[in-house]
């Protein structure tokens, strides 16, 4: 989440090059991308997209073996939750993030 809520593309890079694999997939309503230079742009448009909005994770990680579901809220800037949904986040074998489906 914290990646998601960077702003400048360099950190958002070094942040995610932490936690995820280099053939890292995220899907989303929005869009289907591999690699870490495709998640550092797609973050980049939904901050570009919905300015003022910050992701926030919400109740308990539930995780069993390499799958994890973690749900999340945008907030926007008066406080109220924009969106809401849940993220299905698959981990590889050294315990970095290889894939994300994000549900809304």
């Amino acid at each position: 989440f914290t990646s998601w809520n960077e702003p400048d593309a360099d950190r958002r890079r070094a942040t995610l090059g932490e936690v995820v694999t280099a053939d890292v997939r995220f899907r989303d309503a929005h869009g289907d991308v591999y690699g870490v230079d495709e998640l550092v742009s797609h973050v980049g448009a939904a901050l570009r997209f919905m300015p003022g909005i910050t992701l926030e994770a919400r109740g308990k990680l539930r995780r069993a073996h390499d799958v994890a579901l973690v749900d999340w809220v945008a907030v926007g800037p008066d406080g109220t939750a924009a969106l809401q949904g849940t993220n299905v986040v698959h981990f590889a074998a050294d315990g970095r993030i290889r894939e994300v489906v994000g549900v809304a």
